[in-house]
This record gives structure tokens, C-alpha cells and sequence, in this order.
């Protein structure tokens, strides 16, 4: 006999399968594993000898051969192939998972399937699952076919494989048992950051009512981390969404004043320039400009930063999104007052 019988690595992912009529081994190992230095633990058939030895580390990136002799001297050639586990592919957003629940489409977005590749749970806790009705529900739509079903549980979570980048993660979850505040009470983390600390979906919603909660990340590590840790009872969760964070590119001037002004200055969203009118004598000084802008954005030199108005001055906006516009400030001076000159003193008496 000069057969391979079992054959094992620490980093398998499942049992060999041994065909012992193509003499072959084959072995999957976890995904990320180094083929190319694998100690194997092997057993070959009473009395025969194996070349090379069990425990002794082989490179598998390509497939091994083994010569296993019997006691009587016949050889045979074993060929083992390793292969990687394919790992957990990464998301891309939009992104948007029914928790437990089966495909469902809202308002024209598809919800996938859970996938529990992507699921995570605390040792030592558990994380439950459910998919009956409840009442009240209020939920707008109905869409019993993606809030019936959730997960809940004391310390579980979703560890995302994404791009680095900036998304936004809205949470959706629906109070299906508790009837009072104080008794289902949880944390949401976001990269291992508190993003809503001691909800309590009773007291902030109601019971059977949707919560939708959002929340801007950043994600520089390749996984969005997504987690429920619950002070009391369980946290709860029927759907997730993953989606880039859209960034403005708006970069206008909205607003613009000077403490010297005559009337409120005439800001044009076409042109890009803002028209103002100053008190006479005053143009030649630096002035102060008060300036409001485009939410997000930055202005370049900064409100509240004194310039000379003598001649137009550009400001560029920036937007979010990273997008510039250059705007005109031109500073006028009112005209000087209006001094009457009496030219016949006598024909205003003398008082």
C-alpha cells in the first residue's frame, strides 16, 4: 500500500478530499494564506515511507508532488493542489442590504439580501433573527417585506469591505416589541466611534414607527465598520445603506456688508460680483467686510480680514466638492454732501 490517508493543514478552510484512484490531494486554505510556505501533517499507508516527510514546509503556490513508497519497494506519485479561499468581496457604493430579509425594492432602490459574510458578533453573545409582524406599524408604504425582518442582539455588527473614501450610512430600524421607554436602550458605532449614544427608539419614535438615521464617514483602512452595543436589552436593525457622500459644489457669496455702508450691497449669482456703496471719505481706509457664502464652503482671503477697497478685489469661493469661482467686490464712495453757498447775506435779515 503506498496511498496518502488524510492530509491537513492548520490553515484549511474545510477537509482534503483524497481521490485515491487519480492519487491527488485537494485543500483549500483561508484567503490571504502564504502558498508558498505550508508545513502539511499527513498519513500515508502502514509501513510505507513518504518522500518528503510529513511536517516538513513545501512551497504550494503550484501544485506539490509526493512520492510515497510501500514496504515492498512499488512507488507512487501523489499530486497536491492548495488553493486559496476566495475572500469576502468588497462592496461598492450605493450599497443597501434588507438585514435578514430577502432582494426588496423601495422606491425604486434595491435592497439585497443579507449577506452574513459581512455579520460580526461579540464572543460570548449572540445575535437573533426574526421575521413576524407586529403591531401598530405606521410604517409609510407598508414595505413589511423589508422592516418585518431584522436581526437583533447585545454587541454584533458589519465589517464592510469598501474604498477608502467618504460615504454616508443611513440606519433603518423599526421598534417591533417594546412598548416603553427605557427598556430597549443601544449605541450605534461607526468606526469604532459613538455616533448615537443610549437610543431609544420608544421614546424618540414610538413603537412601529421607522427611524432613519444618517451618518457622514470617512473610511481610510478599507472597511466600514458598522456596529449596535445595547446598555439594556438588545439593538435592533431591519436595513442598511451605504452610499457616497455627495459633496456640494456650490461656492456663492450670499451675503456681503461693511459696517461703512450706505444700503445693503447687490450680490449678482450670474456675473459673479457684489456692487456695494460706502460712506463718503471712508474708501481710502481698510475696511472690514462681513461675508456669508455657500454652506460648505471656503472663502479665500476670509471674512472678517480688513482689505483696500480702492480698486475691485477678487474673493474666491471654494466649494465642498473642491470646485473655485472668483467673485468681484467693487467699493464705490458716495458722493460728498451738498454745501449751499449764500451769496446775499441781506436778504436773510439778520436775525
Amino acid at each position: 500500500e503506498n496511498d496518502i490517508v488524510d492530509f491537513s493543514f492548520s490553515e484549511q478552510t474545510g477537509a482534503a478530499t483524497i481521490d485515491p484512484v487519480a492519487h491527488t490531494v485537494s485543500i483549500e486554505v483561508a484567503n490571504g494564506t502564504d502558498l508558498s510556505s505550508l508545513t502539511p501533517t499527513f498519513t500515508s499507508s502502514s509501513f510505507a515511507t513518504t518522500n518528503p516527510a510529513s511536517g516538513v514546509a513545501q512551497d504550494f503556490s503550484s501544485p506539490f508532488v509526493y512520492e510515497i513508497t510501500a514496504q515492498d519497494g512499488t512507488q507512487q506519485d501523489w499530486t497536491v493542489t492548495v488553493t486559496e479561499a476566495v475572500g469576502i468581496l468588497p462592496i461598492v457604493a450605493p450599497f443597501r442590504m434588507n438585514v435578514f430579509g430577502a432582494d426588496y425594492e423601495k422606491d425604486g432602490d434595491l435592497f439585497i439580501a443579507e449577506n452574513t459574510d459581512y455579520l460580526f458578533v461579540a464572543e460570548s453573545t449572540i445575535t437573533q433573527t426574526a421575521n413576524t409582524s407586529y403591531t401598530p406599524y405606521s410604517v409609510p408604504g407598508g414595505h413589511t417585506a423589508l422592516y418585518y425582518p431584522r436581526r437583533f442582539g447585545t454587541d454584533f455588527g458589519y465589517n464592510f469591505p469598501i474604498a477608502n473614501g467618504n460615504y454616508t450610512v443611513r440606519v433603518h430600524m423599526v421598534e417591533n416589541f417594546q412598548t416603553a421607554s427605557g427598556i430597549r436602550v443601544f449605541d450605534i458605532l461607526l468606526e469604532g466611534n459613538v455616533v448615537e449614544d443610549d437610543l431609544d427608539l420608544v421614546a424618540s419614535f414610538g413603537k412601529g414607527v421607522l427611524a432613519l438615521k444618517s451618518y457622514d464617514i470617512q473610511v481610510s483602512d478599507g472597511e466600514l465598520n458598522l456596529a449596535f452595543l445595547a446598555s439594556l436589552n438588545n439593538g435592533i436593525v431591519q436595513a442598511i445603506e451605504i452610499l457616497p457622500l455627495t459633496q456640494s459644489s456650490e461656492n456663492s457669496i450670499l451675503t456681503f456688508s461693511l459696517a461703512e455702508e450706505t444700503g445693503p450691497a447687490n450680490v449678482d449669482p450670474v456675473n459673479h460680483t457684489v456692487s456695494i456703496e460706502v460712506s463718503n471719505g471712508v474708501k481710502s481706509s481698510p475696511l472690514i467686510p462681513t461675508i456669508t457664502i455657500s454652506s460648505s464652503a471656503a472663502i479665500s482671503p476670509a471674512s472678517g480680514v480688513a482689505q483696500d477697497f480702492s480698486s475691485p478685489v477678487n474673493f474666491t469661493v471654494t466649494a465642498e466638492d473642491g470646485t473655485p469661482q472668483s467673485w468681484t467686490v467693487i467699493v464705490t464712495e458716495a458722493a460728498p454732501p451738498i454745501t449751499k453757498i449764500i451769496e446775499n447775506f441781506d436778504s436773510y435779515g439778520t436775525g
